[in-house]
């Protein structure tokens, strides 16, 4: 299959991408991208292809790369349109602000948690959360510069992660405090056992 043919078939399959897919595909091009501030700029499927190109790393392989993972996903992801840019309170259709949460997640007025629980469910995060521990920092709110200072600054992904809950948790500056956003972030990066683990043995949600 040739070049422009298969560009035509990224593209159109790129409605069926959703943000975690695309966040997905950011990870594995982050290399070949070789910089934050263009990651800061995708925020579509089309993007991703066009700093590729404009970077000359984008050929046959990078098509397959891109439409293996969609076609793994296609069952489960809406399009990037539903997922960004919905009309609410916290998120705005023309915002450029990628600080926001990727979707919006209810926080209920709560006190900061007990600290021997948090400790806990602290330390299980750390040290469970490996692969996927960007996608937990982008649907907390992390831009991809704030993700690269934090990759930099420390070599052990756990402390990388105890960085995130930290930097999180101090954001909301002691109120607002719910469980609900973290958990959802697990399940954001496909860490559903990890989630369920939390909520049987801590009893929290």
């Amino acid at each position: 299959m040739n070049y422009q043919r298969l560009r035509n078939e990224v593209i159109q399959s790129s409605q069926h991408c959703s943000v975690e897919t695309l966040n997905t595909l950011k990870d594995i091009f982050a290399e070949r991208v070789d910089s934050a501030r263009r990651l800061d700029n995708i925020v579509t499927l089309v993007d991703l292809l066009t700093i590729l190109e404009k970077r000359n790393v984008q050929n046959l392989q990078c098509f397959n790369e891109i439409l293996s993972v969609l076609n793994n996903t296609r069952s489960r992801c809406a399009p990037i349109q539903q997922s960004i840019g919905v009309v609410d309170n916290t998120y705005n259709r023309n915002t450029n602000d990628l600080n926001q949460p990727l979707r919006s997640v209810p926080r209920a007025v709560n006190a900061a948690p007990r600290v021997s629980n948090r400790k806990e469910i602290y330390d299980l995060i750390c040290n469970e959360l490996v692969l996927t521990w960007k996608i937990f920092a982008r649907y907390l709110g992390f831009n991809e510069s704030k993700i690269q200072q934090i990759e930099d600054g420390d070599k052990l992904i756990s402390e990388r992660v105890r960085k995130v809950l930290l930097l999180y948790e101090s954001s909301l500056n002691g109120t607002n405090w719910s469980w609900r956003p973290l958990l959802e972030a697990l399940s954001e990066s496909r860490r559903n056992d990890l989630r369920d683990q939390i909520e049987c043995t801590y009893n929290v949600n």
